[in-house]
Order: C-alpha cells, then sequence, then structure tokens
C-alpha cells in the first residue's frame, strides 16, 4: 500500500500526541456532544449541565477535571475508556521537586464535584487510565491525579469500572457519607484501591484489586464499614506495596468495621494492618471473620503477618484460616514512629486455621508464629478453638487456649468453617472464586505453583476469578538452574559506571551510566531517596528460573534511556549504586566525568550589522530585476 504524504502527516502526528486518537461521543437528554480527543472534559462538563445521565461511548482524553453535579450518573456503558493527558496540572515557574506544591497542584482528580457538597452520585462502566507514563516527573502517593476524589459526598456508587496506570488512588473519599464500591478491578495504582477518610456507612464488594503502591482499601477514622466477598493481592516484586486492607484510626470517634469473606493472596505487605495513635477506645468494633489468608507478607520488611495489630481496641478474629504466611498469623508490632501508648488492647481469636506460617523473609529470627505478642506489656491476645498445624512456632507471649487444637486441618478443620479440597480453601460463605491456582510451596519461597489449567497471558473468565500467580524475582540463590536470555552475557562479578556532569552555562546535570548487560537490577539511591531499574525478571519453571528481559523504572528519579538524571550536580559520595545479577550483588566502579557545553555569545554589533548586508542585498537584487 502506498502512503499518501497527507497520511504519514497525520500517522505523525498520531505517534506524536497518542490522546488526538481519541474520539467519542457524549449524550444527554437527546442532545449529543462528539469530542475530538483533545480536552474532552469540556463536552463532558457542558453535557453534565444539561442533564443527569450521562452515556459515554468510544474514548476520551482530558487534561482538566470532569466536574458532577448533584444527582449525577456517568455511564461508560462498560465500553468507554477516560485517559489523562500527558504533562497535565502543572504551575508556571521553575522546576524543584516532584513532591512540591510549587511545580504541580495536588489534589486535582480525574472526576471531581461541581459543589462543595453533593449527593446521589454514580459511576459507573468505565475504563480509567491514569497515564502514569506520561506524567513520569511526579511521584505516585503524593495527591497527584486521584482518580475519583469526593469531599462531602452523600449516596455514592461506583461500580462495574477498570482503574490503572495512575499516581493515586482509584477512588478516595473524604467525610462521605452512604458509600458503595462494588464489581471494580484495579491495578497499577499509585496509592490506595478505596481510601475513606472519616466517612461512614462505606460498603465494598465483588471488588478484584491488586496493590501495587499501599493498600487495596484503607479506611481512616470510619464508622459502620463492610468489606466482604474480594479478592486481594500485590503486584509482585513492588517495594511500595503494603497491607491488603489497612484499618487506620488517629482521631477520637468510634469504628465499626467488618471485613469478611475476602481472599488475600500474595500481599507484600501483611493481609490486614490494624492500627490506632489515640489510646484506649472502648467503643471500637472491629470484626475479621470468615477470610483467607494465602501466603501474605512477601515483603523483606518486618511488619509483616497475616494481621498486623497495635492499639486497636475490641478486635474479634474468627473462622479465618491463616496459610503459609511470613512473619506471623496474628502479630502485634509497633511500626516505627507510631504511638502504641493506652491502658490495654485486645484481640480475640477462635476458631480460626493456623497452618504453614513462616519466618519472614528478612531477619526472620524469633518470627513465624500463629499468635506473636511483641508489646505484650499492654496488649493481650485471647486464643480458643483455633487449629494450628505446621508452624514455625504458636504461641509466643501468649497463652494457650484450653480447646485450641494441634491437628492436619486440611484433614480435620474442625468447627472452623473451612474445608480443604481439590487444593483450595472453601468456606459455604464465600461467594468468590476461593483461589483454587494457590498453593504454596512446600521450601519457604511462598511462590505459587505453576497449574497447566491456569489462564494464558493473565486472561480471566470473570474479575472474580483468581488470576494464576507466579513468584517473580530479580535474584535467586536456591538450587534451581538459572537460564539466561538468549544472547545475554554471563552474570559479571564486577562492572565499572560513570558518574557525568553536564553543565550548560551555570546549569548542571548528573547522569549516572552503569553498564547494564549481565545485570538483572540496578539499584540507585540518592540523599535518602530510591529508585530501581529493573533489567531481567526470574520465573521459576519446571526447567529452572528463567529470566527475561526488561526495562521497568520504578522510585522518585528521572531517567534516559539506560541512565539516572539528576538535576544539579550531585557529588560522587551522595550516589549508591547497587548492581544485582541472578545470583549475586556488589557495588561497581564509577569514575566521574565533567563536560561543558559553552553558551556561545553574539556581539549585538556585528549581528545588526550582517541583518543590515542582508537586507541591502536583498534590495539591490529587487532593484536590478526591474531594471533589467
Amino acid at each position: 500500500m502506498k502512503l499518501t504524504r497527507h497520511t504519514i502527516i497525520i500517522l505523525f502526528i498520531f505517534l506524536l500526541f497518542p490522546c488526538i486518537a481519541h474520539a467519542g461521543t457524549v449524550e444527554t437528554n437527546g442532545q449529543t456532544w462528539t469530542t475530538d480527543g483533545t480536552a474532552d472534559q469540556v463536552e463532558i462538563n457542558q453535557a453534565i449541565q444539561a442533564g443527569n445521565h450521562i452515556i459515554l461511548s468510544g474514548d476520551f482524553c482530558i487534561d482538566e477535571p470532569i466536574y458532577v453535579d448533584s444527582g449525577t450518573t456517568l455511564d461508560g456503558q462498560g465500553t468507554s475508556k477516560i485517559t489523562l493527558d500527558d504533562n497535565v496540572n502543572r504551575k508556571s515557574g521553575a522546576y524543584k521537586h516532584s513532591a512540591t506544591t510549587d511545580y504541580a497542584n495536588p489534589m486535582i482528580p480525574l472526576i471531581g464535584q461541581s459543589d462543595t457538597e453533593i449527593e446521589n452520585i454514580e459511576i459507573m462502566g468505565i475504563s480509567f487510565d491514569g497515564n502514569y507514563d506520561g506524567n513520569l516527573d511526579l511521584i505516585k502517593g503524593r495527591g497527584f491525579y486521584n482518580i475519583i476524589f469526593f469531599k462531602h459526598a452523600v449516596n455514592v456508587r461506583v461500580h462495574d469500572n477498570y482503574f490503572t496506570n495512575s499516581h493515586g488512588d482509584s477512588c478516595r473519599m473524604y467525610r462521605c457519607s452512604n458509600i458503595q464500591y462494588y464489581n471494580n478491578e484495579a491495578d497499577h495504582l499509585g496509592h490506595e484501591g478505596l481510601f475513606c477518610i472519616e466517612s461512614q456507612n462505606i460498603e465494598a464488594w465483588n471488588n478484584r484489586i491488586e496493590n501495587c503502591i499501599d493498600n487495596s482499601f484503607r479506611v481512616n477514622n470510619c464508622d459502620n464499614v463492610l468489606i466482604h466477598d474480594n479478592y486481594i493481592t500485590s503486584i509482585q516484586g513492588t517495594p511500595g506495596s503494603g497491607p491488603g486492607i489497612q484499618i487506620q484510626q488517629d482521631l477520637k470517634g468510634r469504628m465499626r468495621v467488618e471485613v469478611c469473606n475476602n481472599y488475600i493472596v500474595s500481599t507484600w505487605g501483611p493481609g490486614i494492618w490494624i492500627v490506632g495513635t489515640i489510646g484506649t477506645n472502648e467503643e471500637n468494633d472491629i470484626y475479621v471473620h470468615d477470610n483467607a489468608f494465602l501466603g501474605t507478607g512477601l515483603n523483606g520488611i518486618t511488619w509483616v503477618s497475616g494481621i498486623i495489630w497495635s492499639s486497636m481496641d475490641n478486635v474479634r478474629v474468627e473462622n479465618n484460616v491463616f496459610d503459609s504466611c511470613y512473619g506471623g498469623g496474628i502479630t502485634s508490632f509497633k511500626v516505627k514512629g507510631l504511638s502504641t501508648a493506652g491502658s490495654s488492647f485486645e484481640v480475640t481469636a477462635t476458631n480460626n486455621i493456623f497452618t504453614d506460617i513462616q519466618k519472614r523473609k528478612n531477619s526472620g529470627a524469633g518470627t513465624g508464629y500463629a499468635f506473636d505478642n511483641n508489646l505484650d506489656e499492654n496488649h493481650k491476645m485471647i486464643s480458643d478453638f483455633n487449629v494450628l498445624w505446621g508452624n514455625e512456632g504458636n504461641f509466643k507471649n501468649v497463652k494457650q487456649g484450653a480447646n485450641d487444637l494441634f491437628q492436619d486441618p486440611k484433614l480435620d478443620s474442625a468447627d472452623t468453617g473451612w474445608e480443604w479440597k481439590n487444593g483450595a480453601w472453601y468456606n459455604e460463605f464465600v461467594t468468590i472464586t476461593p483461589g483454587s491456582r494457590w498453593n504454596p510451596s512446600d521450601d519457604d519461597t511462598g511462590e505459587v505453583k505453576d497449574d497447566e489449567d491456569a489462564p494464558v497471558d493473565g486472561e480471566f473468565d470473570s474479575i472474580f476469578d483468581v488470576l494464576y500467580y507466579k513468584e517473580y524475582m530479580t535474584q535467586y540463590s536456591g538450587n534451581s538452574t538459572i537460564i539466561l536470555p538468549e544472547g545475554a552475557s554471563e552474570t559479571p562479578a564486577k562492572v565499572s559506571g560513570t558518574i557525568e556532569y553536564y553543565k550548560v552555562g551555570d546549569n548542571y546535570t548528573t547522569f549516572v551510566n552503569v553498564p547494564t548487560d549481565g545485570l538483572s537490577e540496578i539499584q540507585y539511591e540518592v540523599y535518602g531517596v530510591k529508585t530501581t531499574h529493573t533489567l531481567m525478571i526470574g520465573e521459576r519453571t519446571v526447567k529452572g528460573v528463567v529470566f527475561t528481559e526488561t526495562s521497568i523504572w520504578e522510585g522518585e528519579h528521572l531517567h534516559e534511556v539506560n541512565a539516572l538524571k539528576l538535576p544539579g550536580m550531585i557529588p560522587k559520595d551522595d550516589i549508591k549504586v547497587t548492581c544485582v545479577t541472578p545470583t549475586a550483588r556488589f557495588e561497581p566502579d564509577l569514575k566521574t566525568i565533567t563536560t561543558e557545553f559553552k553558551i556561545v555569545k553574539f556581539n549585538p554589533f556585528v549581528i545588526g550589522l550582517f541583518c543590515i548586508v542582508i537586507i541591502a542585498g536583498l534590495f539591490i537584487r529587487t532593484s536590478l530585476k526591474h531594471l533589467l
């Protein structure tokens, strides 16, 4: 096919500006708006002013928020997509640090509100892309581009949506009430899945969340909360990924939270983190029951467990299964910087299963207990009617219950409500798929076994099915054979790199270059801020650990191709670089190079004289033409 000149130009424009290719229609009350893929929020906001039920068809690209009014339904019909444009929401002026408000405005969402108080809002059937890659100069989790953010809203329903690739939360609610969040799917978020602050009457169910940074669900100083029938996991290998669910209190008031019928699988942090900082509060009621905690706590941090708990009153843990959790089953633990002051705190655990609880991955000595009370001076755990089997330990600073059983729950689970069959845990009260593809290994790695019946390429039948989870790694220290990508060099024992200073005028830019051949990961740390460049990912198979090439940057710093890019002239001693290979790690040799680009200065008189000569020449040429 022969491409015309116009076709080539159009294709070139689409490649440079991908949002231009987006187009859609907006309908309400018999009126229709057609968008062109640029600032499509203009037409959507006009439609919201004209009607309540807004029907979206096609793809949309926005560079400012969509503002909903009371009574608005934003309906994507399950096929529409809204994408944030590149480099939006920037302030004028010099670049400072990506986390400061001097460079971009925080708390400006994709979907916001037109009034200070709104009610009766429904957002449904839309795929949201926060376009993190198009706004790399800002960092995650600092309030930039939450996808939905409402304050003082009543009666909010968010359902049947897909959220991905964001800097912030999929949905943040501040001082709201009557919130329903269901049938949603989210992954690669820059902060929480659902984050509710000082809100009440909240229900979240039938969601599938892969948290990448922080939590899938977080409730902070909220009352009357029900989180049930969700599948919660972490995107593996993302160090910023935290608990599956966080229940937090740092203000006086009552918190009643029920968490039940969830599968919490292979979270990077603890399965649930229950934490208070205000002292004793007997009004609270935290009820965790009929959940499966499977292989939680994969991170190397110290505060991992099935449940991490501190300074929260009246916690009941009943009829859960804790299988192959790292760090512990239920653990009291003081996270650095948080107060555990108070007269007394108590958790009661009954009719639970604790099996194959393992030491945490790093600094694991003294961990791996079903019940681990590190704060026994004012925290108390009560155990009774629990089934314990195959754990690293059972009770640490906790008294064994009179009716606790020591038997294999996969053969006899007693009255816990759980049954092991066909390689999975089942509970009659749990309606979502039980996670039959999850099967902890016996070699203390927490991996997920291969399954020939698993979906291919991450596809699955519905958002409630369990995806095929594997353990991915950049380094392996076991006995399996390591298979490198075709053409890759053997893993080096040492490499040499450069720190290059480029000076233009009075301004410096620092580039850190490390040869990547044979490396699986490069870890950078500058003034305590970390960035990681992943180059190979290993996957355990029956043939061994197979490494494949990739290029994933994670962290706060900028980069160009394979070089770390830093503003200013950073001293060599303040730059720490660690090279990781599939079998080892080391610090490279770095030498410094300085290159200065001088700004050429022209004499204004010479430039003026040159212009006069050119103009005179053109005048003479024109005059001669007329004479001839």
